[in-house]
């Protein structure tokens, strides 16, 4: 459920909870299967012959029906619940069929899962894979599949990694972060997300699940190569890639782009060159997304600083010790792992994934402050701020020369994708979609 809570089924003493699950998997997507089952003799209730809620029994969650002791489980779906689920999300009750942001996870843990996944079964689970469906069941399945056709290889580390328990890892083939994920195939009505600074799009989940179910939603992750062009060229070089993507598959009938952060930037980007080579005019929606905020250029000690607290705020940390960060100006410069331990925040990634991270963040932040638009937009663009921010909406405003709508928000800028401001947020796109 959305509040973190899990689905609960109530069922007859008769049924076999195994083959009820069975039977479910061939009926449900995962999400929809329940996470708990409590047998009853009969339903109880009211006087009016309906069901009455408050006296049916609360479910054991101490545990789930498919945990790692279920002996139906395969051998990969025990170790993702045992080894990696269990101790990222400190919850040993989770069970295959558990969706990952039902269950707590959230977007710094799911960039975790993959790194783990990778480091021990030797398989890189694709982005688009993972928003399929983000249960063991389903990453468990992608894992078995990738060893099996690998297997044909007579690969020496992986039969050693057999025995050891430990896979070597994997890397994507060149050219793959390019691509566009595909986070919610539906309708003709496509909602076109840009990466924040962070580089991932698992942030924009709960924007995707709430957004009105005929409406597809596809991604598009950094590209680590973009950190290598000067910040001065950056912003318009990556919009350039995605923009050719775009036009070469064609823009939907129907469709808007839309970011939060940098991602907001990034797309208003992207739609001034989709105008300026076709003629089309997508609508826009930027999310709490400004070019030109610093006075000073960002050096590197600030870069660390915003680095580390934009890490603490993504995984649900905030309070004076991770606001005083962005005033501490030895933060994160000696070594960020060790700051972001001190303030709480434990990120099971390799040195080399920290640093990546770190670059894509540095490339994006000093990119967008050396953006500034090459020439005005004239397609619909709606401003969304969290809280009023009048600076921020005047700045938008001198560069479009279409439809212009702003307002704010309730909340703060690592807020937007929770109540009460996700569903303004769902709103305002569904709004540009419709126009």
């Amino acid at each position: 459920m959305p509040d973190g809570s899990r689905f609960c089924a109530a069922c007859g003493a008769a049924l076999e909870l195994p083959a009820l699950r069975r039977r479910l998997r061939k009926l449900l997507p995962s999400y929809m299967i329940p996470s708990y089952f409590v047998v009853l003799d009969e339903l109880p209730l009211t006087s009016s012959g309906k069901v009455d809620w408050r006296r049916l029994p609360p479910p054991d969650l101490t545990r789930t029906d498919d945990g790692p002791g279920d002996e139906t489980l395969t051998e990969t779906e025990r170790r993702l619940l045992r080894d990696v689920l269990a101790p990222l999300l400190h919850d040993g009750r989770l069970g295959v069929h558990d969706d990952f942001f039902l269950a707590g996870g959230n977007s710094l843990q799911a960039v975790q899962l993959m790194s783990a996944i990778n480091r021990r079964f030797g398989v890189e689970i694709s982005l688009g894979d993972f928003f399929v469906s983000p249960t063991v069941a389903h990453l468990a399945a992608t894992v078995d599949s990738a060893r099996a056709a690998r297997r044909d290889d007579d690969d020496p580390l992986d039969a050693l990694a057999s025995l050891s328990g430990q896979a070597p890892a994997r890397t994507a083939a060149p050219g793959d972060d390019r691509a566009p994920v595909v986070m919610r195939s539906s309708g003709p009505a496509q909602v076109i997300l840009l990466h924040p600074s962070g580089g991932e799009l698992f942030c924009y989940i709960p924007l995707a699940r709430a957004l009105h179910e005929d409406i597809g939603v596809t991604g598009f992750a950094a590209d680590p190569r973009d950190a290598a062009v000067a910040p001065q060229d950056g912003m318009a070089a990556t919009a350039a890639r995605i923009a050719q993507s775009l036009i070469e598959s064609g823009l939907p009938e129907s469709c808007c782009l839309a970011g939060w952060s940098y991602g907001g930037v990034l797309a208003f980007e992207v739609a001034r060159q989709i105008e300026q080579q076709t003629g089309q005019r997508p609508p826009v929606v930027l999310l709490d997304a400004a070019y030109d905020e610093d006075i000073v250029p960002l050096d590197e000690p600030t870069v660390r600083q915003r680095f580390v607290h934009d890490v603490a705020r993504l995984t649900g940390r905030d309070g004076r010790a991770v606001r005083a960060v962005l005033d501490d100006p030895v933060a994160g410069v000696a070594d960020v792992g060790e700051t972001l331990t001190g303030l709480g925040v434990e990120l099971e990634l390799t040195e080399q994934e920290l640093t990546s991270r770190f670059e894509t963040f540095r490339s994006s932040a000093l990119s967008m402050q050396a953006y500034r638009p090459p020439g005005p937009y004239g397609g619909p663009v709606t401003v969304l701020t969290a809280s009023p921010h009048i600076a921020m909406e005047e700045q938008w405003r001198t560069v479009c020369s279409g439809p212009f709508r702003a307002e704010s928000v309730p909340g703060d800028h690592y807020t937007l994708f929770t109540e009460p401001a996700l569903s303004r947020v769902v709103a305002a796109i569904e709004a540009a979609l419709a126009s």
